[in-house]
Formats: structure tokens, C-alpha cells, sequence
């Protein structure tokens, strides 16, 4: 995926975080893989991030992309609208119901290398499209997982199991 996007778009740069640099053998597969498709001088193995971290790199993110095999919910994507930042995901568990393709992000099929690339280079490409969907996915972020939204989903759901005692 990396080696596809980054051939497409050369000056392209791509940050990895999450738990890969706690595992140092896990470390090493992905740099020598990055290594072996010429792309390790554009790749960052980020870690697990702080909060402030984390959030600073969304805001300098251009894409977010969420290339996941498996997904129940989709946080890192959920994350990235709430932040403003286009997302490009694929149709895993509930992704699809979180990033709507053409409207909230672009959804690719699970392992699709050539489509999640296509669909990163085309909002890379596209700044004004890349724009209205990360605004759309920041008004969904909002208005469906914002704290007010969820605590009210919480009260009710509370209230509902304690009228059945």
C-alpha cells in the first residue's frame, strides 16, 4: 500500500502509529519491508502516542488512511474526522457505517492495495474534494460520537435497564 501510494505521489511522507515500535521484532519486519520496497526514508514508525501527540499529527495529516483487515469500530478513523482530516478506509466490520464512501471519506474493498491507493491519490489530487470530506467527516465525528451525543446515549440506555430492574 505504502510503496503503491508513494510511487503514485513521490513526495509523499507516511506516519505509522500505534504499537509497532514496542515490539522490536515486529520493528524489524517493517523496516526491512520498507526497506526492500525503497520507501523506509518516507516512513515514520510513530509508536503509541501521547493524547496532544496524537492530535498534532491528525492536523498535519493531508489523508488519514485506515487500511484495516478486521475492524469492530473504527477509532483511528473516528479520530481523524473529528479532526478534519479526509479519511480513506476499507468496507472492514463498521467502517463502512462510519466513513460513507463519497460522503464522510473513500471506502475501499479489504485488501485492495490498488484501491485504497487510487483513493489516496485521488483527494491527494483533489484538495477540494479531500476538503468537503473531511468537513463532512467532522460533522459526523460530531454529531453522531461527540461527548454530549454519547452521554445522552449512555443515560438512556442506563434508564432503560433500570426501568427493567
Amino acid at each position: 500500500m505504502i510503496a503503491r501510494v508513494g510511487a503514485a505521489t513521490p513526495g509523499a511522507r507516511f506516519v505509522v502509529a500505534g504499537g509497532v515500535p514496542a515490539n522490536a521484532r515486529a520493528e524489524r519486519r517493517w523496516r526491512a519491508r520498507f526497506e526492500a520496497l525503497a520507501v523506509a526514508a518516507r516512513v515514520e514508525l510513530a509508536g503509541w502516542l501521547a493524547p496532544e501527540a496524537l492530535e498534532a499529527r491528525y492536523d498535519a495529516a493531508t489523508v488519514a488512511l485506515v487500511p484495516s483487515r478486521y475492524e469492530t469500530f473504527g477509532l483511528a478513523a473516528l479520530e481523524a474526522m473529528a479532526r478534519g482530516v479526509p479519511v480513506v478506509a476499507t468496507d472492514a466490520g463498521a467502517l463502512p457505517e462510519l466513513v460513507v464512501h463519497g460522503v464522510s471519506g473513500l471506502v475501499a474493498p479489504v485488501g485492495d492495495a490498488g484501491a485504497l491507493a487510487a483513493a489516496v491519490g485521488r483527494l491527494l489530487a483533489d484538495r477540494a474534494l479531500a476538503a468537503r470530506l473531511g468537513a463532512a467527516g467532522h460533522g459526523v465525528a460530531i454529531a453522531r460520537h461527540g461527548w454530549t451525543e454519547v452521554a445522552a446515549a449512555h443515560a438512556e440506555l442506563l434508564a432503560a435497564v433500570a426501568e427493567r430492574g
